[in-house]
């Protein structure tokens, strides 16, 4: 016993650097050397902030306290380390996401191929929407709404999906909320991970109360207009009332978190190209530094529980339990085209079954994520009157922007295009 904690507390000091302190704590006794035991003691003070570590090492001499406080510096130095490269990545992928997402490349090269959506093997013809709350032309002192006590906006979004180019059609309506992932919550699968998938951020999702969604459908075709939108009907609904939570315009889905990784789960993201994992281990550019992280070319997510989550079918089979997976991957494209050919993707391997029968409900039946090509992203006007949108939207693949709406196409390029991959692929637009 007494050669396995030396051995133990041996692999924590070793550990420190790469690792938060309360994750080597196993045992509440450590043998540093014989004859001189060295306890894991709740944290009392002595000069450490309690908000960056749970426990210090006390020592039973002076030597050994000398030694205790080194290894919890060094822990707490790690510790703002990971901090800020979490907050470089949270920053990042937020900027990196938002902009509208379109598969239909791939919906046209399925149909070459002879595959149809559904049991065909091939795809639905897929558009996605993704918008952050927070306005840019608003203080950062009122980047919040006054709901029992503050609703925050930053590292909010709101994602809407719709088919075959219809933004007035969305089937899909989520708030997306982000935030710094600090490892410790209990209900993630101790397994669920292979070793190079090291979660930095965590994604949860809700859905909207009824009367904003159909605000924000109404304007569905000018996501430039949906910050202001929801700040308007929050602050309509509240009038000043503190008894209004931020529950009562979202509503969590729960256990339908996401995790966010540098790197891939080499089996749930099996699904990614040579070139793409080679983006993934060693980013574009010569510089490597994780601190300033100029080389994040890739952000992949899973969910928290490998094996699917189970909820309540809302739309498509009304009263039947679905059991859902879904795995992500955001690769940065290269515009000069040197390190990378293609334009910046966004895969979305989600897909659902029915928790009783297991058959296949959504989704696509080969297991090939839908692949969506960036359309556009929107970024923030320079300068901004009261009755401008915040935002507008730049065009990154003229290829693709006929897929956001009638503004953007002819009636006869529509009829045309759609005609490429078969017309309308679902019952939905049928």
């Amino acid at each position: 016993m007494q050669r396995t904690r030396t051995k133990l507390a041996a692999l924590a000091a070793a550990t420190s650097l790469l690792l938060p302190l309360q994750t080597v704590l196993a045992s509440k006794s450590f043998g540093v050397k014989r004859g001189f035991p060295l306890h894991a003691t709740a944290f009392i003070g002595d000069g450490f902030p309690p908000s960056c570590s749970t426990y210090l090492f006390r020592g039973t001499n002076q030597h050994e306290s000398k030694m205790s406080r080194k290894f919890c510096e060094m822990a707490l130095s790690n510790d703002k380390h990971v901090g800020k490269e979490a907050s470089l990545f949270l920053s990042n992928l937020i900027n990196n996401l938002q902009g509208d997402y379109d598969n239909y490349h791939q919906t046209r090269s399925d149909r070459l191929l002879g595959l149809t959506p559904g049991e065909g093997g091939g795809h639905e013809h897929i558009h996605a929407t993704i918008m952050r709350i927070s306005n840019p032309k608003t203080s950062t002192s009122k980047k919040f709404i006054e709901i029992d006590g503050s609703f925050p906006l930053e590292n909010k979004m709101l994602a809407a999906y719709y088919f075959d180019g219809m933004p007035n059609r969305i089937f899909r309506f989520r708030m997306y909320e982000f935030d710094i992932f600090d490892g410790t919550d209990s209900k993630i699968p101790k397994s669920g991970f292979d070793g190079d998938f090291q979660p930095l951020v965590r994604t949860k999702l809700y859905t909207l109360n009824p009367a904003l969604e159909t605000q924000l459908r109404v304007i569905s075709t000018e996501p430039e207009l949906w910050p202001d939108a929801v700040r308007e009907h929050m602050k309509k609904e509240t009038k000043g009332s503190r008894n209004v939570k931020d529950s009562d315009f979202f509503v969590e889905l729960p256990g339908c978190d996401i995790l966010w990784s540098r790197q891939p789960d080499i089996e749930r993201h099996s699904y990614l190209t040579e070139d793409e994992l080679e983006i993934s281990s060693h980013g574009i550019g010569d510089n490597k530094s994780h601190d300033e992280d100029v080389d994040q070319r890739s952000y992949h997510a899973c969910m928290i529980n490998p094996n699917g989550t189970i909820v309540d079918s809302q739309s498509l089979l009304p009263g039947i339990k679905l059991r859902i997976q879904d795995e992500l991957s955001l690769i940065i494209g290269n515009t000069d085209g040197h390190a990378f050919k293609n334009s910046t993707v966004l895969y979305i391997n989600d897909r659902g079954y029915n928790s009783v029968t297991n058959d296949f409900v959504y989704g696509n039946q080969r297991g090939v994520p839908y692949k969506m090509n960036k359309v556009s992203m929107f970024v923030s006007r320079a300068s901004v009157c009261e009755e401008e949108a915040p935002y507008q939207r730049q065009i990154l693949n003229e290829t693709l922007s006929w897929t956001l709406g009638e503004k953007y196409r002819t009636s006869e390029e529509y009829i045309h295009l759609m005609e490429q991959i078969g017309g309308t692929t679902t019952r939905f637009n049928k």
